[in-house]
C-alpha cells in the first residue's frame, strides 16, 4: 500500500483527468448482448449526445459546456431552476426532443453560437445572454415543425449583420411577458423574424426594444399574431410585414421611437385593433399606439395593405 500527498508527485500513468464516461449502452442482436462506447474525457468530444431522459441540476451551476450539446429525438433534458450554464458551441434540440429550462435559469453563449430547436423548447424565466456582452451571440432558431413556449425571459446581447434574437421558420411559438433587447455592437441584429407558410406565433406583453435593426419582421407567406406588446426605440422600422405575409395587431400595442417606421406594410398585410374568433369573424379590439416614429408611422408600399 502506498499514497501521494500532492498531485504533482503523482506519476502521469496513474491520473486520468477529465470526465471517463460510457456512452450509447445498447442491446445488439438476438442474444441482447450490451455494447457501450468508453471514452476518456466525454467533454473532450465534438459534440455531446442526450439519448435519455437527463437533468442539469445545482452540481451544474457555473459549469461550461464546451462541445455542442445534442438533445436527440426521444430524450428530455431539463434544466433545473437558478443555475447559470455557458455553451461553447451551440444547444441543439432534435425532432421528437424536447428542452425544458427552469425559472431563474441563466444561459451564456459564446460569439456566434446559439439555440437550434427542432423539437419541443419550453422557458420560463430564463435569461439568454452572450458570455462575452462585447462580442454578443446568434440567438434562438425555431426550425420547421418544431414547438415551444417562453414566457417571462429575457434574450439579449445578439450580434451579427442580419442577425436576430429570435427567428422562427414554419413554427407557432407562444412567446408571452418577455424582454427581447439590447443588440450587442457593432451590428444590425433585430428582435424577431417569422417566415414560411405555417408560421402563425402569437406575441403577447412582449417588450422588444433597444435593437440595432427592426423590432419584428414578418415574411415569406407567415402570419403573427401580436396583442400588448411595446415595439420602441429600434433602429429600423417597429414592425416590417412584407411578401405576401399578415400581421394581426390587436390593441394595445405600443411602436414609439422607432428611427423608421412605426409599422410598414410591404407586399404584406397589417389588420390594426381586430381580434380573430374562427366562429365570428373579426372583432374590435382595443387602440394602438403608434407615435415619434420616423419617417412614417404607418406606411403601406409596393401593394402592401394596412387596414383597422
Amino acid at each position: 500500500m502506498f499514497g501521494y500527498t500532492r498531485l504533482a508527485d503523482i506519476p502521469p500513468d496513474y491520473v486520468r483527468t477529465g470526465w471517463p464516461a460510457l456512452d450509447d449502452l445498447r442491446y445488439v442482436g438476438t442474444s441482447k448482448d450490451i455494447r457501450f462506447e468508453y471514452y476518456d474525457d466525454l467533454t473532450a468530444l465534438p459534440a455531446l449526445m442526450i439519448r435519455e431522459d437527463s437533468w442539469f441540476d445545482a452540481a451544474m451551476d457555473g459549469c461550461v459546456c464546451a462541445p455542442a450539446l445534442t438533445v436527440t429525438n426521444g430524450a428530455t433534458l431539463t434544466i433545473e431552476d437558478g443555475i447559470t450554464l455557458t455553451f461553447d458551441e451551440d444547444l441543439i434540440v432534435e425532432a421528437g426532443a424536447r428542452l425544458n429550462v427552469g425559472t431563474g435559469v441563466e444561459l451564456r453563449f459564446a460569439p456566434g453560437k446559439r439555440i437550434v430547436n427542432s423539437g419541443d423548447f419550453d422557458a420560463d424565466g430564463v435569461v439568454f445572454t452572450p458570455d462575452l456582452s462585447t462580442s454578443g451571440w446568434s440567438g434562438i432558431r425555431y426550425e420547421p415543425g418544431s414547438t415551444g413556449t417562453m414566457s417571462g425571459s429575457v434574450v439579449e446581447g445578439v450580434s451579427g449583420w442580419g442577425s436576430f434574437d429570435v427567428r422562427i421558420i414554419n413554427d407557432s411559438p407562444t412567446i408571452t411577458g418577455s424582454h427581447i433587447r439590447d443588440s450587442a455592437a457593432p451590428s444590425a441584429s433585430g428582435g424577431m423574424y417569422v417566415t414560411g407558410s405555417n408560421a402563425d406565433p402569437y406575441l403577447f406583453q412582449n417588450s422588444i426594444s433597444n435593437l440595432t435593426s427592426y423590432g419584428v419582421v414578418i415574411t415569406g407567406l407567415a402570419s403573427t399574431r401580436l396583442r400588448t406588446n411595446s415595439i420602441v426605440n429600434n433602429t429600423g422600422e417597429g414592425l416590417l410585414v412584407g411578401a405576401f405575409s399578415e400581421a394581426l395587431v390587436y390593441g394595445e400595442n405600443t411602436f414609439t421611437s422607432n428611427t423608421r417606421d412605426g409599422i410598414e406594410a410591404a407586399r404584406g398585410q397589417v389588420y390594426l385593433g381586430r381580434y380573430y374568433y374562427p366562429t365570428g369573424g373579426y372583432h374590435a379590439d382595443g387602440y394602438n399606439v403608434i407615435e415619434a416614429n420616423g419617417p412614417h408611422g404607418l406606411y403601406a408600399r409596393n401593394q402592401g395593405f394596412i387596414g383597422a
